[in-house]
């Protein structure tokens, strides 16, 4: 991870909190992922942060992005925190036949580790009185593969994208977003408990948009 996303696993690179994770094949919104942003010096940073925004009359876990950059609620944070999700895939409910939805795994060119585009956030945690980072992810329309089973899909970063993507000086970050369809993604079911309702809920369009 360190090699991908040009962070080191140093303490003064990486939170420690970081190094007690582990891998988790059930994410979901409301729960701390290792999250890659910029700091105040432009060093690369590898955080803990929690996944999704609380308002006082709803959660909100993903922004769309073609909205983004002119939302009261996002364009703050479009502009000068956006950051990145390591992931090697996402998962998505969708019937196939019959009555019961079945866990579909959708990963880019075979399961590499990728990018998922954010935007984060200082929160202060009224249980706690902590403040904590929390992030949400960038979505788009569905592309070919995508569309068949959801009308939105999560924005990815090339590589070669990433410093311009997370550099606050980069005036137009839109056009470095990247939707696979098929040929470079794949989806596959995958054998899973019975499906829980906020899972349901991951690229859910009534969850992306809060005081636009």
């Amino acid at each position: 991870m360190e090699n991908l996303f040009g962070v080191e696993l140093l303490p003064e690179g990486v939170d420690l909190e970081i190094l007690e994770m582990q891998p988790s094949e059930e994410i979901a919104p409301g729960s701390v992922q290792p999250v890659v942003w910029l700091d105040e010096a432009g060093h690369r940073r590898l955080t803990p942060m929690r996944w999704g925004f609380q308002l006082p009359d709803r959660f909100v876990f993903n922004t769309r992005s073609e909205t983004a950059e002119k939302s009261r609620f996002w364009q703050k944070a479009y502009k000068l925190r956006r950051c990145l999700i390591p992931a090697d895939g996402f998962y998505e409910w969708a019937k196939l036949g019959g009555s019961a939805k079945t866990k579909l795994t959708f990963t880019v060119d075979g399961g590499v580790l990728v990018g998922l585009a954010g935007v984060w956030s200082p929160w202060l945690n009224p249980k706690t009185g902590c403040q904590e980072k929390t992030f949400s992810i960038l979505t788009g329309a569905a592309r070919e593969l995508m569309a068949d089973f959801h009308d939105r899909q999560p924005a990815m970063i090339d590589p070669a994208s990433f410093t311009p993507f997370l550099a606050p000086s980069t005036p137009e970050p839109t056009n470095l977003l990247q939707f696979y369809a098929a040929g470079r993604m794949e989806a596959m079911p995958t054998p899973s408990a019975p499906q829980n309702p906020a899972q349901g809920l991951l690229f859910a369009f009534d969850n992306e948009e809060a005081n636009p």
